[in-house]
């Protein structure tokens, strides 16, 4: 887009897919510690003493890495939505202004 013009549909799929991707990059670990934790004393699962023993065993046995397993399946579901969704919203607000 040039300067003063709003951007097209496009530009706004691409923000919405760098925002969301930023988003999940900053989150996911929590997402993760937080499943873990519901899953704490099931059978088969590891038991933890609370989130920050979690994050130490998950880093010990898989380091960084391991923080974000799962990550690109759950990024294949969630940026096509999230995407559109930040496309749709900002063409009905520009309707809705006139």
């Amino acid at each position: 887009a040039k300067r003063g013009e709003e951007p097209g549909v496009l530009a706004l799929l691409a923000g919405g897919m760098v925002s969301s991707t930023a988003a999940m990059l900053t989150t996911y670990p929590l997402n993760l510690v937080r499943t873990r934790l519901q899953a704490s004393g099931m059978p088969g699962a590891p038991v933890y003493e609370g989130a920050f023993d979690c994050l130490r065993q998950s880093l010990r046995a898989d380091g960084v890495r391991g923080l974000y397993r799962g990550l690109l399946p759950n990024m294949l579901k969630v940026l096509p939505a999230t995407s559109v969704s930040y496309a749709v919203y900002d063409v009905m607000q520009k309707r809705q202004r006139g």
